[in-house]
């Protein structure tokens, strides 16, 4: 199964370089809910296209969000947005450590 993102991609209005610029976008769009735990982002060639940016550009901005608990990106399956404790993930999803709780969530979500 494909999974599409529904995120509409753009960059943070503010001063600042192009990572920063993306980094800040989807930060403020997971914290703000427009993104949710489990929801799949942009392959980082698609994202720099939509945006005419570099594909190196996206691939820092998605490490700095991974270092900050806010994406994981799994291999050979794309990056996720992390779902958060106070995300509504479902039950089932609960035990387990960190990363099966997120693979649990991301199966779900596409389910």
């Amino acid at each position: 199964m494909l999974l599409r993102p529904r995120w509409t991609p753009r960059l943070a209005e503010i001063k600042a370089g192009p990572v920063e610029r993306l980094v800040v976008a989807l930060a403020d769009d997971i914290l703000e809910g427009r993104l949710t735990g489990g929801d799949r982002l942009h392959a980082h060639r698609d994202l720099a296209w939509a945006l005419g940016i570099g594909v190196g550009t996206v691939t820092k901005a998605y490490a700095v969000l991974e270092r900050r608990g806010l994406i994981r990106s799994i291999k050979g399956s794309g990056t996720f947005v992390y779902p958060s404790p106070n995300l509504d993930v479902p039950g089932q999803c609960h035990s387990g450590s960190g990363a099966s709780r997120f693979k649990c969530a991301v199966r779900h979500r596409a389910g």
